[in-house]
């Protein structure tokens, strides 16, 4: 295993959740697996002494004590238990699991909830719900392979949308360069700026630039994701960054021939420019961030070259 993919589980803080010093729930053996459908699957057995047959355990599959998703099991009179579930919400590829079982008295019922009410032994009321984490049961899902390429498709969607996003903002920077200092450029009629042309031009870049913002976004909602948000929001910040690089050239490119830009010139529609910084992000400024992202991801690649 890659330290990629390095993982740990987190304890809950005692605020999120309480933990009886008695061990309600044992987990004896935590398999993952994958049914014949490709679905994963997860088969825990353990025992619960202390259980009244019948009482009703949530068994929480949970990422940094987040609980993902929450499938149930019945104790019976044996005292053990042998269950498998089918994973959906919690299924990303080497991402670090682990486990929590609940016991809620507002799942309780007949018997089973009488018998918990009278044992405040086993079930003190201040300590509800009763709650056993089972770090040493913590997993991920995949072979040795899989978490490989879920590494390799994960830093291909960065580095992709970095160099897309850097090709653009050269695009942009270069052709405002050569109709700035050179005269030259489609948009260039008789020496002077036919804006129209040059809104035309532009609009190709901003179009990619909208949708690699998009994409962006889009991907704060994926599963896949949500190890690495803060190099989401880097990579946010760099395409804020750009697109604002971007209106700057132009307005700099409507000023050189004393072109006043329209509203929509300074702010193009459904584009994101807003940026953390004050002053037009430089390029060692975008550069940072994909150090930044470099070190989260726990990858290698060519800085950005800084920009003018």
């Amino acid at each position: 295993m890659t330290a990629f993919f390095a993982w740990c589980v987190f304890a809950p803080s005692l605020a999120a959740q309480q933990e009886s010093s008695i061990r309600l729930v044992t987990i004896t053996s935590a398999r993952p697996s994958k049914g014949v459908d490709g679905s994963w699957l997860l088969r825990v057995a353990g025992e619960c002494p202390l259980l009244p047959a019948g009482t009703v355990v949530d068994l929480e599959v949970t990422w940094h004590s987040a609980a993902l998703e929450t499938f149930q099991f019945t104790s019976g009179a044996n005292e053990r238990f042998d269950e498998e579930f089918k994973l959906a919400k919690s299924v990303v590829v080497g991402e670090p699991l682990g486990l929590r079982t609940v016991v809620r008295l507002e799942n309780q019922k007949g018997a089973a909830k009488e018998a918990i009410l009278k044992d405040a032994t086993n079930f003190p009321a201040a300590r509800g719900p009763w709650t056993d984490h089972h770090f040493q049961h913590a997993f991920q899902l995949g072979t040795e392979e899989e978490i490989a390429l879920a590494q390799k498709q994960l830093v291909e969607f960065f580095q992709s949308r970095y160099l897309l996003l850097l090709e653009i903002d050269d695009a942009v920077a270069s052709k405002a360069k050569a109709a700035i200092d050179e005269r030259k450029g489609d948009f260039i009629r008789d020496g002077k700026l036919d804006a129209a042309a040059w809104r035309v031009a532009l609009e190709k870049d901003l179009a990619r630039l909208r949708g690699a913002q998009k994409e962006i976004a889009a991907a704060f909602e994926k599963a896949t994701f949500r190890s690495h948000r803060q190099a989401l929001m880097n990579l946010q910040e760099i395409s804020s960054g750009v697109a604002r690089r971007v209106v700057e050239k132009s307005k700099e490119l409507f000023a050189a021939y004393g072109v006043e830009p329209a509203a929509e010139d300074r702010e193009p529609a459904d584009l994101d420019i807003a940026t953390r910084v004050r002053a037009v992000p430089k390029g060692s400024y975008l550069n940072s961030k994909w150090k930044e992202i470099e070190e989260d991801l726990g990858i290698a690649a060519k800085p950005r070259e800084e920009s003018k």
